[in-house]
């Protein structure tokens, strides 16, 4: 620029083409500062074909057209030229300024005479339907301006001067360039970007190895292009390239480092996740000269790879050196200076995941007191608008204080938002069949309770079935006439466990079979809780209430079978519905589900006795000859009622089973004295059943199925067992 004689305090420049789907965003987001602050807006239009010009014309009367040369540092230059301000700032069209108070005090208060250059936040993001995920850095958008000052390079552009000292301001600038993702939908926003921006990089590395100007930054830029177009073995191959090239004590190689971890990642090579955490920490690593905001990333990627390995240990001492440094760096105590061309990795999304695996970890090693000391640290308050994940959150929370006590139950419920609250009641509800320490959990849940009526009339049924036991049918059914059966199937549990008619429940007029039942074995069944509680539930079902059983358990089995969850004790116990049904109804035509779990409770029982090869016969000859397709010509097993998937998932889970159990035990035949050992105690058994000491055959069964579960024999001995204690309470 000639002279540096200034009439006014900022010129704001942009380049534009085609962006009139953020444009007006963007130009409104700006009005505070150019009303408020003695400034200037500038724009140059690259060649657009819709309406970006007549936006643009509405905010500024210094619009006018640049010819575009392929050069985005000669296109922010010709805005430069232009400019009247004592400081410059440019932004993007797809850049949107949150709230510009923050810029508009720098200004006007005179504070941004005592600095050269200043930094604004900027969030990049990619997912249109989850703005939790972006990676946030701390670019250099504003400058003085002085002789000298320009753009150079024709991607990636910045000033060719930093004025120090720098001031890191906290605006945020939300950037929607790069986002190509709207939830299941790919856009082609990166396959257009990505395209265009190779062009000049590979013309920009072209030419900067022909003349010896090549940047450090130019091959992570490249790989980021294949990292967007999730072509990650080349994202790679370029990151190894700029690692080579940076010089050792570069800071450069400290965004190297977090590219190579990301990639990685997206690769599923934790071992070799760890390996580069661990070069990155060590005393060759000469760009790191001291704590950096980005360690605490590369300390979250270092613990999600060790809780996939399973070194639950390494996943608590990373978390909790990564929490420390991203607590002061999100406290503004902490700015280090690779935040000016890195961006800092952990989102809310990482947190997310992290917070999860730290507590799992520290309930696997006991290590209570780590996750008590952390927990404030996670911010609980980013999480809440995510209720899926919150489920997933205050359940792992929960078993935590069944380890060690429930005091922060209510200190907990109180840090929730209104939609939380009532989710974590419903989970607290739940609670009741995992919890060994009721008396404790119910006087911590009495402290929540309110004036929430529903809560208060379950404590009381609760403390009537776990502390006094002694439930009343009239109470549990008068519940069911107050409340109705909706988001209350711990009722029809406690029906069941108590030897309650259950007519009450699934005869209400609300009671939705197929929402209740998979809210039951979502909620409880898929937990330590045993699912000896249904089993053992059939044969006190009513004859009114079987085959509504058989419904609500089909359908729990195919929404089971989906998920891929193990149906193998739904399936036992759906069988013994089928059973029973026909017990009660033997000259009755079957219906479809009551077909199904006859035909499936023979199996069931195969499987159970460990007598695979039968079993796996079985399944295939329902599905016939071809295995992917169940026989059109019976009904009860078919893929239009999903029967046929759920045949399908078993006889996986079977063969699987199979597997492990032939490897077992062709590990204890290879050690002929445990073989010898374990006939000698099924010999022993046999002789106490004939000897009528059945609890003693019991007592030595269950041992000898701790030690080889695997055995064959095992469940045959054990029916051995329960015929001989049937026997002797008939003849009794």
């Amino acid at each position: 620029m000639k002279g540096i004689f200034k009439i006014m305090i900022l010129s704001i420049g942009m380049i534009v083409k085609n962006e009139e789907k953020y444009l007006e965003k963007c130009l409104t987001a700006l009005k505070p500062i150019l009303e408020n602050v003695d400034s200037e807006l500038i724009i140059a239009d690259t060649g657009s074909t819709d309406s970006t010009v007549e936006i643009a014309k509405r905010f500024t009367d210094n619009v006018f057209h640049f010819e575009w040369i392929n050069d985005f540092a000669a296109a922010r230059n010709s805005t430069l030229d232009k400019a009247k301000g004592e400081w410059y700032m440019f932004l993007d069209a797809d850049e949107i300024i949150a709230d510009c108070t923050e810029l508009i005090n720098f200004f006007n208060s005179g504070e941004y005479k005592d600095y050269g250059s200043a930094t604004i936040v900027v969030k990049n993001y990619n997912d249109l339907s989850n703005m939790d995920i972006f990676n946030s850095y701390n670019l250099h958008r504003l400058t003085a301006l002085a002789d000298g000052v320009r753009f150079t390079k024709a991607i990636h552009e910045n000033f060719s001067h930093y004025f120090t000292p720098i001031k890191n301001l906290n605006t945020v600038a939300d950037h929607y360039g790069y986002v190509y993702k709207d939830g299941d939908k790919l856009l082609d926003v990166a396959e257009k970007k990505t395209a265009r921006n190779l062009e000049l990089l590979f013309r920009e590395l072209e030419e900067g190895e022909k003349n010896g100007t090549l940047k450090e930054t130019t091959f992570g830029q490249i790989a980021d292009c294949y990292l967007w177009r999730a072509e990650y073995d080349t994202a790679l191959e370029y990151i190894e390239k700029g690692m080579k090239f940076c010089q050792p004590e570069s800071l450069i190689n400290i965004e190297y480092y977090n590219k190579m971890v990301k990639t990685l990642n997206k690769m599923g090579k934790h071992e070799e996740i760890i390996k580069v955490c661990r070069e990155y920490f060590s005393k060759e690593n000469l760009a790191r000269k001291e704590k950096l905001v980005t360690d605490s990333t590369i300390y979250f990627f270092w613990a999600s790879s060790c809780y996939v390995l399973k070194d639950y240990d390494e996943v608590i001492n990373k978390t909790v050196l990564g929490l420390d440094i991203y607590r002061s760096y999100r406290s503004g105590k902490l700015y280090t200076p690779e935040l000016n061309f890195c961006g800092v990795e952990t989102t809310i999304p990482m947190l997310k995941q992290i917070s999860n695996m730290f507590l799992i970890a520290c309930d696997s090693r006991n290590r209570f007191n780590d996750a008590a000391a952390q927990l404030k640290n996670f911010p609980l308050e980013d999480f809440m608008p995510d209720m899926k994940f919150m489920k997933e959150h205050l359940i792992v929370r929960n078993i935590l204080m069944e380890k060690t006590n429930y005091n922060k139950l209510p200190d907990l419920y109180y840090q929730l938002d209104k939609p939380n609250r009532e989710l974590y009641i419903d989970l607290l509800i739940r609670n009741v069949f995992r919890t060994k320490r009721h008396e404790h959990f119910l006087k911590k849940l009495s402290l929540i309770a309110g004036e929430d009526e529903r809560l208060v009339d379950y404590l009381k049924i609760f403390n009537n079935c776990f502390i006094t036991h002694d439930p009343t049918t009239a109470q549990l059914t008068g519940f069911i006439k107050k409340y109705g059966t909706k988001h209350n199937e711990t009722i029809w549990i406690l029906m069941m466990m108590n030897n309650i008619d259950t007519v009450t429940f699934i005869s209400a007029k609300d009671f939705e079979p197929e929402e209740s039942i998979n809210r039951m074995f979502e909620d409880i069944v898929q937990t330590p809780t045993k699912f000896d509680v249904f089993t053992d539930s059939v044969n006190k079902l009513s004859p009114e209430g079987i085959e509504t059983a058989a419904d609500v358990f089909g359908a729990a089995l195919r929404n089971a079978s989906k998920n891929k969850a193990d149906i193998t004790n739904m399936v036992r116990s759906f069988g013994q519905i089928g059973k029973r049904w026909i017990e009660l109804n033997p000259n009755k035509d079957r219906p479809d589900n009551i077909s199904f779990a006859e035909k499936i409770n023979e199996i069931a029982e195969l499987h159970r006795r460990k007598n695979y090869s039968e079993c796996i016969k079985r399944l295939e000859e329902l599905l016939g000859d071809d295995i992917g397709q169940a026989p059109d010509s019976d009904p009860a097993i078919s893929d239009e009622n999903g029967n046929a998937a759920v045949l399908r998932h078993y006889l996986n889970i079977v063969r699987e089973d199979e597997k492990k159990n032939s490897e077992m035990l062709e590990k204890h035949n290879a050690n002929p004295m445990m073989v010898e050992l374990a006939d000698k105690i099924k010999q022993e058994i046999r002789s106490m059943i004939e000897e009528w000491d059945l609890d003693g055959a019991e007592d030595a069964l269950n041992k000898m199925a701790s030690m080889a579960p695997f055995d064959p024999d095992i469940e045959t001995i054990r029916d051995e067992i329960t015929d001989r204690k049937i026997n002797y309470m008939n003849y009794m």
